[in-house]
């Protein structure tokens, strides 16, 4: 079903995010699969806060980037830190980054290490394969999945700021995708 937008004042953006998680809280208690479409880095960050009462949760991450930064301007919940919100949350048992080809700075990869992420790189699963892939993946746990578009192939998914060479294939992308939902 369609739930519509999160209607929201671009002026009054914390109401806003305590909009998005009330929606997906609220999608949640009707036992309901929440696919939240859109938005930009910031987006995971709510909507996996509204998982608070749902957890453990582990989080999988299909991306280039890292999303590792503490902060970008003042704002500390926005572009380029969605994993390391996520991964203080409580709830986040753990985080699992898939197509990696750009860390940021190296405290950013020590500090997501640290915090006991699985980062994998896209080329790491052009190599290995998705089967070897879904081998790192716990089993049996409830999985929240979130995809940047710029962590597939551009050649498949063009629609991105940035279209750099390489990220996981249409295949790669269906088979992981697949692969997850008959383990979780």
């Amino acid at each position: 079903m369609d739930c519509g937008n999160v209607p929201f004042d671009p002026l009054d953006i914390r109401e806003g995010v305590a909009r998005a998680t009330e929606a997906v809280k609220a999608i949640l208690g009707r036992g309901a699969i929440p696919i939240v479409l859109g938005g930009d880095d910031a987006v995971p960050i709510p909507v996996v806060r509204a998982y608070e009462e749902y957890g453990p949760i582990v989080v999988i991450q299909i991306d280039e980037h890292l999303d590792w930064v503490p902060e970008r301007g003042g704002i500390t919940e926005g572009y380029s830190s969605p994993m390391r919100r996520i991964s203080e949350m409580p709830w986040v048992k753990q985080c699992i980054q898939i197509g990696l080809r750009a860390f940021g700075a190296a405290d950013h990869y020590e500090d997501a290490v640290k915090a006991g992420n699985i980062l994998i790189t896209e080329h790491e699963v052009h190599l290995k394969g998705i089967p070897a892939i879904l081998d790192m993946i716990p089993r049996g746990e409830n999985y929240f999945i979130t995809v940047d578009m710029d962590g597939l192939d551009p050649t498949f998914m063009p629609a991105v700021s940035h279209p750099e060479p390489g990220g996981l294939t249409f295949r790669e992308s269906l088979d992981l995708l697949c692969g997850l939902a008959g383990r979780g």
